[in-house]
């Protein structure tokens, strides 16, 4: 909540009532949209335990298996979306993957911390720490540097 209010302040410091009015009208329209798809989500975006065992069954009927490589540069994220993606790939039913991430040296600690505790807990996941911040595409094409994959 205190976050909310001085960024209001700054918000009302910076362009009046009409730079107020405007940031909360923007809030609002992604609060309205991240509400609609959350409801479509919970509607149309979930698989069944069946579907699971399905798809896993074709999965393993599969004449080939190829290595697929998700590359993910990274750079001072919160912890929490930091998980969520790592945590995503990690939970594709589809096995046979790595997660190529490079951390464009972050300087939050947490960062590093949390990319080796998930490259201690699965082998799949592969990362390389760079020596300075390249941006996004130097640290894609770090990531991509590591790829094992076809």
């Amino acid at each position: 909540m205190r976050r909310i209010i001085r960024k209001s302040i700054r918000a009302f410091r910076r362009g009046g009532l009409r730079a107020l009015s405007l940031a909360a009208q923007r809030k609002l329209r992604i609060a309205r949209r991240n509400r609609v798809y959350a409801e479509w989500a919970a509607r149309y975006d979930l698989l069944t335990h069946a579907d699971r065992a399905e798809i896993r069954r074709k999965i393993d009927a599969f004449e080939s298996r190829p290595l697929i490589s998700v590359l993910m540069p990274v750079y001072n994220v919160e912890e929490r979306f930091l998980r969520e993606a790592i945590d995503s790939v990690r939970a594709q039913l589809y096995t046979n993957w790595e997660l190529c991430i490079a951390d464009d040296r972050s300087p939050s600690p947490h960062v590093r911390r949390v990319l080796e505790e998930y490259a201690a807990a699965d082998e799949r996941i592969r990362v390389v720490y760079r020596e300075e911040n390249g941006h996004i595409s130097a640290a894609s094409n770090s990531a991509l540097a590591i790829v094992r994959g076809e």
